[in-house]
């Protein structure tokens, strides 16, 4: 809640975070500040972490929560980056057919061309 707190008294233009952030604060700022709800996060649950992104969210949610975009990240050269491409393609038409916007984070992260090794994991 000071996140979004402090983005209202800021001036800033909204705000982003995933479902349960913004399930928490939506009812009591939804009409303060423009919200982007994140539909996709890192699944956390597996070891070793993997580079995966899956939906948490539907734009149906974001919508009954009173945002007016979705957001998701797509971890490109990871190799479930085929999969999340074709989720949040049809999630953000989904978003665009009901004249909403939506927003994608990409991160790089195959493996380098030049030593063949991976890159650290990037926060979204």
């Amino acid at each position: 809640e000071n996140i979004v707190r402090l983005a209202v008294e800021g001036g800033c233009n909204g705000v982003a975070s995933t479902l349960g952030g913004m399930g928490l604060v939506a009812r009591k700022y939804a009409h303060k500040i423009p919200f982007i709800l994140k539909i996709n996060h890192n699944e956390f649950l597996s070891y070793p972490n993997s580079y995966d992104q899956i939906l948490f969210a539907s734009v149906d949610q974001a919508y009954d929560m009173g945002c007016v975009a979705v957001g998701a990240t797509i971890y490109f050269g990871s190799e479930e980056s085929k999969r999340q491409i074709q989720e949040i393609g049809a999630a953000f038409q989904r978003a665009i057919n009901a004249s909403r916007s939506a927003t994608c984070s990409r991160h790089p992260t195959g493996t380098s061309r030049s030593t063949g090794e991976r890159p650290p994991p990037r926060w979204s």
